[in-house]
C-alpha cells in the first residue's frame, strides 16, 4: 500500500509540474505575442529535461533551472543550428533582449547569442561559465576576475578569448540605459547588484577584450 500511494503521489507531482510548465509557456506566448513568434508549429513536448513548444518564427523553452523564455528571429535560427536545447548552449535564461543600439543578446545556460542591427547572429559557447539572467558562475576551479569596478572578464583564465561582461537595467524585452553594479559573489561567481534601475539588472555581454 505505501508503494502504491507513493506511485500515485509521484504521478500527481509529475502532472502538476507539466501543467505548470504548460501554463508558463502559454503566458510567455501571450506576453511575447503571436506577431513575433507566429503560429504554433506543433504540440508542446518534453526535451532535455524541460518542455518546448515551437512556433513559425521561434520557440518557447521551459526548465526548472532556467525558467521559461522565448527565442525568435535570427537568434532562433542560430540556436537551432547549434542543436537548440539539446546542444552545448542548453536552455535559454533570458528572452531575446534588445540593446539601446538595436542589437540583441540572448543568454543561455552555457553561452550566448548576439544579433547585430542587420540581423546577423553569432553564438559563443562558454563551457566553464553557467549563466543566469543576473549572474555567471564558473566551474573547474575557475575564479571570477574583475576588469574594473563595473566590468568582469567572461573567461578569467584566458581574458583575451572571452571579452567582458557588465550589468544593465532590464525591465522586460529590452535593456535600458542605466546603472547597475557588478561584483564577485563568493569564490566562483559574479552577480549584478541593483543600482538605479527601476527593476532588476541583467548580465550584458561586451564584445572584445583588452
Amino acid at each position: 500500500m505505501p508503494q502504491k500511494r507513493l506511485s500515485v503521489l509521484g504521478v500527481f507531482m509529475l502532472w502538476a509540474s507539466l501543467a505548470a510548465a504548460s501554463e508558463a509557456i502559454d503566458a510567455k506566448y501571450k506576453a511575447v505575442g503571436a506577431t513575433t513568434l507566429g503560429k504554433p508549429a506543433g504540440s508542446e513536448k518534453s526535451s532535455a529535461g524541460g518542455r518546448v513548444r515551437l512556433y513559425a518564427n521561434g520557440g518557447i523553452y521551459s526548465s526548472k533551472a532556467s525558467g521559461t523564455h522565448a527565442v525568435y528571429g535570427p537568434p532562433f535560427g542560430k540556436y537551432k543550428s547549434l542543436g537548440a536545447e539539446k546542444g552545448k548552449l542548453g536552455f535559454p535564461v533570458t528572452d531575446v533582449l534588445t540593446k539601446p543600439d538595436g542589437s540583441t543578446q540572448t543568454l543561455f545556460r552555457h553561452g550566448y547569442i548576439l544579433g547585430d542591427k542587420d540581423g546577423a547572429a553569432t553564438a559563443q559557447v562558454t563551457p566553464k561559465a553557467t549563466f543566469m539572467a543576473d549572474s555567471v558562475s564558473f566551474s573547474g576551479g575557475t575564479k571570477p576576475a574583475m576588469k574594473s569596478s563595473t566590468e568582469a572578464f567572461l573567461e578569467p583564465e584566458s581574458p583575451a578569448a572571452g571579452g567582458t561582461v557588465t550589468c544593465k537595467c532590464a525591465p522586460s524585452s529590452s535593456i535600458e540605459i542605466g546603472i547597475c553594479a557588478i561584483s564577485t559573489a563568493g569564490t566562483s561567481s559574479i552577480r549584478c547588484q541593483k543600482g538605479s534601475c527601476r527593476n532588476g539588472c541583467v548580465i550584458n555581454i561586451v564584445k572584445g577584450a583588452s
